[in-house]
This record gives C-alpha cells, structure tokens and sequence, in this order.
C-alpha cells in the first residue's frame, strides 16, 4: 500500500493497523509527489485489530 508522504492521515492508519513503512520515493509518473511504500500482514493486522473492527462488520452485514 502507498500513501502521499504529505497525507499523514493515510500512512498513520497504516502504521496503526501494522503496515511497515519499506521505502520513500518521487513517483514522476502518475502522483508526482513522494510516496511512502508500505507492507502490510493483512492477516495479522486483522487478528490483532479484530476487537475495533468487528462491530463495524457486524453492523455492515445486518
């Protein structure tokens, strides 16, 4: 995942949820800003977030 380095409100609740942070870079291309470059375990940020986000799920899926 990536987010806009003067988006912190992206990369923060990235790094909340487990994401770790692999690299900065100038995308030229397509953003033409720095763009931080995450990993994320999705699965392990589920299991350790679960508590959060369930309630949010279980009301989607009513």
């Amino acid at each position: 995942m990536d987010a806009d380095k003067d988006n912190p409100a992206s990369w923060k609740t990235m790094e909340a949820l487990g994401g770790v942070n692999v690299r900065d870079f100038f995308d030229d291309e397509n953003a033409h800003c720095i763009v931080k470059d995450y990993e994320i375990d999705v699965n392990e940020s589920i299991s350790n977030n679960s508590a959060i986000y369930e309630p949010m799920i279980e009301h989607i899926r009513r």
